[in-house]
Parts: structure tokens; C-alpha cells; sequence
């Protein structure tokens, strides 16, 4: 068996050549992260806000070639951690023909994203790695407890309660957010530091017509 998840997150992680990637089981408001490259999080974060480019990455090349024979992308499903390592199926359809195709979760997230296909996650996996998440909201948290440095570590060892599903009984503050062009700035240099200049020509024309909107 498997549950439908989608993407909610895409963040630095405390390991600098990577980004955290989390995803939400909503029913269950159970989550699920796992680390992916820098360059693959870029990308993933560029389709998953549907981010136009002049030249087309990757994936909508895929894509492409996907809809020119007539091939369909049912759906995506992360399947199992092992070993330290997590691994994703592809759902493919093309007439009558159905295949199944092994893929990293960073290029499985990314073609469901550009096929508008939808991402599952198997019941093991959610058994295996999945953690209770909390919406950090101000105005859906209540201030319990000031001195709380890790919700989630302590709310398994059973030091916090929850009063109601997803509203933890703890302060939270809410992150500041980061100016739209320091951010841009910020991953074109990551770009050309991880040399995916495809990326940062796209993100120095992003930048080139914010300061020319200021």
C-alpha cells in the first residue's frame, strides 16, 4: 500500500553539499525528509514553483520526448530507505504497455513535478522514516514551554503532548524570510560553484529583471 505525499519544503541542510527535501502525508500529517544534492534541489525547487525558463532544463526535455511517443507518467512512489539510501519507482504508460522504472528520488520528484503527476510514498517507508509534523504557524501554536530546543526529539520521548492533531503545545518562532534578490544572488553562486551553468544563467535573469523592477 502506499499515500499520496507532496512536497512542502525544499531547504539548506546542516550538511553544506546538500538540501533537505520534506514531504507531507496529509491525512496523517506525517512527513517525510530526505537529503538531495544542491544542484538537484535548485532544479527541483525551479519546477516545483513552475518557473519559466528561455532554454528548457532537463527534465522538461524528458518531458517532451515522453509526450512525443506517447508516454505517461501515472505516478511516482518513494519505496523504501536502505542502507542509508532511499529509493523510487516510476510509473510508466504507454498504450497498453505499463513499466515500472527505478530512478533517484531527486529525478522521480523532479519529472512527476514538470508531468503534473502525483508522488506516493510506500506504508514501509512511512513506517521506516516518517516523523509527526507540525505546521509552525504562530497563530496555531500555544506557548506551553520556553525552553524547548528540539520539538520533534522531545515530543518521542514523550516530554511535550499534542492537544490536537498537528498543533504542538511549544513556542515556535516563525523563520525570518530571506530578501527575494540576496536569495537569488545566494543560489547563482551556488550555480557556478556546483557549475550547473544552465541554472545560473536562469537565475541571473530572474535577477536582472528584479533590480530592474527596483
Amino acid at each position: 500500500m502506499e499515500q499520496r505525499v507532496r512536497i512542502i519544503q525544499i531547504r539548506p541542510s546542516s550538511v553544506d553539499v546538500f538540501y533537505d527535501v520534506t514531504l507531507l502525508q496529509e491525512d496523517s500529517l506525517m512527513a517525510i525528509t530526505m537529503p538531495i544534492a544542491k544542484a538537484e534541489a535548485q532544479n527541483l525547487a525551479l519546477y516545483k514553483d513552475k518557473t519559466l525558463s528561455k532554454r528548457p532544463l532537463s527534465f522538461d526535455s524528458y518531458f517532451a520526448t515522453m509526450q512525443a511517443f506517447d508516454i505517461k507518467l501515472e505516478k511516482v512512489c518513494l519505496q523504501k530507505f536502505f542502507d542509508g539510501v532511499f529509493y523510487a519507482n516510476a510509473f510508466f504508460a504507454c498504450g497498453e504497455k505499463k513499466f515500472v522504472q527505478d530512478m533517484r528520488p531527486c529525478d522521480a520528484l523532479s519529472l512527476a513535478l514538470v508531468a503534473d503527476s502525483p508522488i506516493f510514498a510506500s506504508d514501509q517507508l512511512i513506517k521506516d522514516v516518517a516523523y509527526p509534523y507540525f505546521e509552525q504557524e504562530e497563530s496555531e501554536i500555544r506557548q506551553t514551554k520556553d525552553d524547548i530546543d528540539n520539538p520533534l526529539e522531545d515530543f518521542l520521548k514523550g516530554k511535550i503532548n499534542i492537544d490536537r492533531i498537528g498543533v504542538i503545545q511549544i513556542s515556535i518562532q516563525k523563520p525570518k524570510e530571506e530578501d527575494p534578490l540576496q536569495r537569488l544572488e545566494r543560489e547563482l553562486q551556488e550555480a557556478i560553484d556546483t557549475e550547473d551553468y544552465q541554472l545560473a544563467a536562469k537565475l541571473q535573469n530572474q535577477i536582472d529583471k528584479l533590480k530592474g523592477n527596483n
